[in-house]
C-alpha cells in the first residue's frame, strides 16, 4: 500500500489549565472528514491504555494499536500510542495518540496490511499537527506474529479484534482482545491481558470436553450442559469482574489527574487570596492615615474659623473681599517697593520738622520780647534777648 492520507484525529493531554471537573485529557484536533463514531472510538482507544510508572526518564518508544470502529460507518483505526513527555505539573510520560481512520474494504479485510500499519516504517517521524492534512501511512514490514493472530481471528468469524503491540513492557491495557508485548515469548500474545486468557481457557476447556475420556461422554447430555453452562456462567462473570476492574482502574488515574489539577487550581486561589488580604490590610492603614490628617487639619480649620471671627468675617467671600482690598492698598502705595526712597523721605520729613519747631519757638520768644518792650518794661536779668535782627529793628524804629 503506498502512502496515502487518512482522516485523522489526535487525543492528549490539553496543554491549557483546565476548569474544575473537566478532564485534561481530550481530543486535541481532528480533520473535517474523521467520523464521530471513530471519535467516540478514539477516546475508547486512549483511556484504554496508560503508562506504567518505575520506568526510566526518557521518552518511552512509540506502540500501536487496532481498534475496530463499532457504530457505524464502521472501518477501524490505526493508532500511534506515543510518550508525549512532561505534562504542565512536571510528572513525565504524557500520553498522545494519534489516529488514522481506515474506512477502505482491501486494508480492513487484509491482515498484512493491518499489521504493516501497525509498526513505526508505516508511520511519519513527528506527531501530527493537525488540519488541514490527515496523517500519511505508508507500507512497512508486519510483524509475522501480529499478522497471524490478526489472519487467525478473521478466519474464525469473530471480525477484528481489538489489538496493542507493544514495543516496551512500560503499559497497562485493558479492553484489548490481543496484547502483544515484548517481555512475553515471541509469537504469542501477552499473558497480561485476562479476557484473551479466559478465552484461550474457555476454548480449551471446550475441546477438552468434547476430546476427553470415556467418563465424560457416557455423561448425560443435560449434565454436560449444565457443566457447560456452568463454566460458561463462572467465565462470563469472571470477565464481567476483571473487565470492570480494569474501567475502574482506568477511572481511578483519570480521577488521579483532575484531583492534582483541582489542587493546582486551589493552590492559586489561595495565593491570590493572600495578595488580596494583603492589600486590604495596606489600603486599611493608609485610610487610617489620612484619617489622622483630616483630624488635623479639621482642628487647624477650627482655629482659623475662630481666628476669622474676631476680625467678622464669617464666610470665603470676606475673607477674599478683605484680602483684595489690602491687596489693593499695598500696590496703590507710593513708595511700594522703594524702600530706600521711604527711609529718605521719612528722615527729610523728620528734619523738616524739627526746623519748623525751632523757628516756632524763636518767634514765639521774640514776640514776647516785643510785647515787654512796648509796655514799658526793661528785659530781666536772665531773660533772653531776641535776636540782633529784631533789636536792630526796634531801635530804628524808635
Amino acid at each position: 500500500m503506498t502512502s496515502l492520507a487518512f482522516p485523522s484525529a489526535s487525543y492528549g493531554r490539553n496543554a491549557e489549565s483546565p476548569e474544575a471537573g473537566v478532564d485534561p485529557y481530550q481530543v486535541l484536533f481532528q480533520s473535517v472528514d474523521f467520523p464521530a463514531a471513530a471519535r467516540k472510538a478514539l477516546e475508547q482507544l486512549a483511556t484504554s491504555v496508560q503508562w506504567a510508572g518505575g520506568g526510566p526518564v526518557e521518552k518511552y518508544v512509540d506502540c500501536y494499536a487496532l481498534w475496530p470502529v463499532a457504530q457505524p460507518p464502521g472501518g477501524v483505526l490505526v493508532a500511534r500510542l506515543m510518550d508525549a513527555g512532561k505534562d504542565r505539573l512536571g510528572r513525565p510520560h504524557a500520553m498522545r495518540v494519534d489516529a488514522a481512520y481506515v474506512a477502505s474494504a482491501e486494508p480492513t479485510t487484509d491482515p498484512m496490511q493491518l499489521a504493516s500499519l501497525l509498526t513505526a516504517a508505516a508511520w511519519p517521524g513527528e506527531a501530527w499537527n493537525g488540519p488541514p492534512e490527515g496523517i500519511h501511512l505508508g507500507a512497512g514490514s508486519p510483524d509475522p506474529a501480529v499478522a497471524a493472530a490478526l489472519e487467525q481471528a478473521g478466519s474464525q468469524g469473530r471480525g477484528l479484534p481489538r489489538a496493542f503491540v507493544a514495543c516496551h513492557s512500560q503499559f497497562r491495557a485493558h479492553g484489548f482482545d490481543l496484547v502483544f508485548d515484548p517481555s512475553s515469548p515471541a509469537g504469542r500474545p501477552s499473558a497480561k491481558h485476562a479476557k484473551a486468557e479466559m478465552r484461550l481457557a474457555g476454548d480449551a476447556a471446550a475441546e477438552r470436553l468434547a476430546e476427553g475420556p470415556a467418563l465424560f461422554r457416557r455423561l448425560p447430555v443435560a449434565w454436560i450442559i449444565a457443566m457447560l453452562a456452568t463454566l460458561g456462567g463462572a467465565a462470563l462473570i469472571g470477565w464481567w469482574g476483571l473487565d470492570r476492574y480494569e474501567r475502574l482502574e482506568g477511572d481511578y488515574s483519570k480521577l488521579q489527574g483532575q484531583l492534582e489539577d483541582l489542587k493546582l487550581n486551589l493552590d492559586r486561589e489561595i495565593s491570590a487570596h493572600r495578595e488580596t488580604t494583603a492589600r486590604l490590610v495596606q489600603s486599611r492603614q493608609d485610610l487610617q492615615a489620612q484619617g489622622r490628617e483630616l483630624a488635623q487639619l479639621s482642628e487647624s480649620l477650627q482655629e482659623l474659623k475662630g481666628v476669622l471671627g474676631n476680625f467678622k468675617i464669617e464666610s470665603a467671600a470676606d475673607l477674599r473681599a478683605r484680602l483684595q482690598l489690602a491687596d489693593d492698598a499695598r500696590l496703590k502705595s507710593p513708595a511700594f517697593g522703594d524702600l530706600e526712597t521711604v527711609h529718605r523721605v521719612d528722615n527729610a520729613v523728620n528734619n523738616c520738622y524739627e526746623e519748623i519747631d525751632k523757628t516756632l519757638r524763636t518767634l514765639q520768644a521774640a514776640k514776647k520780647e516785643l510785647e515787654q518792650h512796648r509796655n514799658g518794661k526793661t528785659t530781666e536779668p536772665g531773660k533772653s534777648m531776641p535776636p540782633a535782627g529784631l533789636r536792630g529793628g526796634m531801635k530804628d524804629e524808635g
